[in-house]
């Protein structure tokens, strides 16, 4: 193989690389929220945990390690909102870097 081919192949997945983790920062950090009087990182594990809460209020720690009580539905609502609003960007996002490949 040419060595200018293999450069510019390694170029090509470099840029690729940082494309995709200037992504993941991008979308991770809209992922973050500042609801019930606490900062919350949105992830599928929170989602689940307020899923199987089977009472109105629930006392989580934040972000900033505080105690909160948070109303279970309201929170999961917000959470499961937002979280499907960001991937689904996300996901769109990525397959057009994909794409361009």
């Amino acid at each position: 193989m040419d060595t200018k081919l293999l450069v510019e192949q390694a170029k090509l997945r470099f840029a690729h690389q940082i494309a995709t983790d200037y992504l993941q920062n991008k979308y991770q950090s809209k992922l973050i929220v500042a609801e019930q009087q606490g900062l919350w990182k949105i992830d599928i594990n929170l989602i689940a945990f307020l899923e199987s809460v089977n009472t109105e209020f629930v006392v989580m720690i934040d972000q900033y390690k505080v105690p909160v009580r948070v109303n279970t539905q309201q929170m999961l609502e917000v959470c499961k909102n937002r979280y499907h609003t960001v991937m689904d960007e996300w996901y769109t996002e990525y397959k057009k870097l994909e794409n361009k490949r």
